[in-house]
């Protein structure tokens, strides 16, 4: 990753930026050391993009298991797994023997 300050109002020259191009390097820029901002290919745009979209696609469907069981008491909740949890182990311990 290139670390690039920003005193020069972010002027970069076209080789850095083609080396973001082809995913060489990423560009990290600071003001008064403090990292504000990163040059990153489209490439690694995309990418980002497609995990957030992902990773808000599977807090979604958290938030609707989370919704249905919203009425329920949290001790009920685990209760009720810990004995879904216990006739599980015992199936499988049936099945071993």
């Amino acid at each position: 990753m290139h670390q690039q300050p920003d005193k020069n109002g972010a002027r970069y020259s076209i080789k850095i930026l083609n080396k973001v191009f082809r995913e060489e390097t990423r560009i990290v820029v600071e003001k008064s050391g403090i990292p504000i901002a990163a040059i990153i290919s489209a490439e690694d745009l995309k990418r980002l993009d497609r995990l957030e979209k992902e990773r808000s696609d599977r807090f979604r469907v958290l938030d609707e298991i989370k919704a249905a069981f919203r009425d329920i008491p949290g001790a009920e909740i685990e209760n009720e797994a810990d004995q879904a949890l216990t006739r599980v182990r015992q199936t499988i311990g049936a099945r071993e023997k």
